[in-house]
């Protein structure tokens, strides 16, 4: 996830990012119990669910979007 234009853990395991998308700017936000993703939610205008800027569910949250910035 190379677009992310910020990411902050708002709370302990709960994640938003800001992402760069073809379509503006998408705010994601995941909650993870720090071995698998929860609750997730992303406000691009996908049909797909997940949509493509939601890590795998086998992927910490924390961890996947962590790689993104920078």
């Amino acid at each position: 996830m190379s677009d992310i234009l910020d990411l902050r853990e708002t709370s302990p395991n709960h994640w938003q990012a800001k992402y760069q998308g073809n379509y503006g700017v998408y705010t994601i936000k995941i909650a993870t119990d720090g071995k698998r993703r929860g609750e997730f939610s992303c406000s691009c205008p996908s049909d797909y669910y997940p949509c493509k800027h939601i890590p795998d569910e086998k992927i910490p949250g924390s961890a996947a979007l962590a790689a993104g910035p920078g």
